[in-house]
């Protein structure tokens, strides 16, 4: 432990310095994640481009090889009644074959230039992005940094306990949670739209002398789509992007939306004063994990027929209730369950998540008579401070 107050003085310039150094070196990656981003646009832009005009002349060169096959059975019927046709007549005919199948000849090349240019394009756009990726990384790291070492020091080292740092780290946890959200929103979600494109364009190819790869082609677009759909419900369980535009309870209303659709579960809800309390972003984020991981719970092991939620909002605390008319269970014995075999049935991280943001939690259960679960938690990290100085607490 740390006691002169000359070594504090040291040590809080140290960081002082530090921060300044990281600040500086900041700028810079975000100039590098702005140019990067621009340039991953752009190649994007122009890989669209690229595959619509590959659509484009892959239609001409249908249509062109339907004209071809008419002029060539002209020129066939010329060729076989010669004496019936004047010499302008078998030019003309000569000809238009001729010219329909250099040009048919001409687009097939274009169109495998078209393919090379797509190829390079995807090259460059994959380095783009490999660079936007470590860029965005090391951005979201140096934050880390410099929020850990922005903290009064003193007070942080002779309180190992403060509620300052598990906010600090469930924000951490948070922002990567976003971070991460974004790039695979960036990342493979977009690909997988790509690839969905991408069999379009085979589809067509493929529908000029390969009908047999139909189905396979079919087949491939499918599960590419059901991909997609996955990696989106990734995204989703890793950060509701809506919670940051529209707030927890309209977030909560679509994701016991999806709960119902998918359990069969009726649910009703109640929110009270939400719009007349201003919540924390990383507060509305844990209460919705909170939520998300007791009603999770009910769907794995409660055999529901019915639940509700409330949420009521007080000038500094939230409180959660859930209720269910499932099998119910016995708290001590599960607690035991726990302890002997480290399982919890969701919930030792249910409380863990609760107790992360200084809040507390309920359980009333008993076997047959369903389960009621009260949530209490501060609405701003402010609060929970106060409550961690009134207490008195040190480590």
């Amino acid at each position: 432990m740390i006691n002169s107050e000359m070594e504090f003085k040291q040590i809080n310039d140290i960081v002082k310095k530090t921060i300044s150094s990281i600040e500086d070196s900041k700028k810079e990656i975000y100039a590098i994640v702005e140019n990067a981003r621009n340039t991953v646009d752009i190649v994007k832009a122009q890989i669209k481009e690229v595959q619509e005009e590959i659509i484009a002349i892959i239609d001409e060169v249908d249509s062109l090889e339907v004209k071809y096959k008419i002029a060539r059975n002209k020129l066939a019927d010329v060729s076989k009644n010669f004496s019936r046709y004047s010499e302008a007549e078998v030019k003309s005919a000569y000809d238009t074959a001729n010219n329909l199948r250099t040009t048919i000849m001409i687009k097939d090349q274009e169109e495998k230039g078209l393919k090379d240019k797509r190829k390079a394009l995807e090259f460059g756009l994959k380095r783009a992005q490999e660079v936007l990726e470590s860029a965005k990384k090391l951005i979201g790291n140096v934050g880390i940094a410099i929020d850990f070492l922005s903290g009064p020091i003193k007070e942080r080292i002779n309180n190992a306990g403060d509620p300052y740092w598990k906010l600090k780290m469930l924000e951490a946890r948070e922002e990567e949670r976003r971070r991460i959200s974004r790039d695979i929103h960036d990342g493979p979600a977009q690909s997988m739209a790509n690839i969905v494109f991408k069999a379009e364009i085979l589809k067509k190819v493929m529908e000029k002398n390969v009908e047999d790869s139909m189905n396979e082609v079919e087949g491939l677009k499918l599960m590419v789509q059901k991909t997609l759909n996955e990696v989106r419900g990734i995204i989703y369980d890793l950060r509701p992007m809506s919670i940051d535009d529209l707030g927890i309870i309209e977030t909560l209303r679509k994701y016991l939306s999806d709960f119902i659709d998918d359990t069969g579960i009726k649910v009703d809800t109640h929110f009270s004063n939400e719009n007349e309390v201003s919540i924390d972003k990383i507060i509305e984020i844990a209460a919705f994990r909170i939520v998300q991981e007791i009603f999770n719970n009910i769907k794995k092991h409660s055999k529901a027929d019915f639940c509700e939620l409330k949420m009521e909002f007080g000038t500094k605390y939230m409180r959660i209730t859930v209720r269910d008319d499932g099998v119910g269970f016995n708290y001590n014995e599960v607690l035991q369950t726990i302890k002997e075999e480290n399982t919890s049935f969701g919930l030792l991280g249910i409380s863990e998540r609760v107790q992360s943001v200084g809040g507390n939690i309920n359980y009333e259960s008993k076997p047959g008579k369903g389960t009621r679960i009260v949530v209490k938690i501060p609405i701003t990290k402010e609060v929970i401070f106060d409550e961690y100085e009134n207490s008195g607490s040190t480590s």
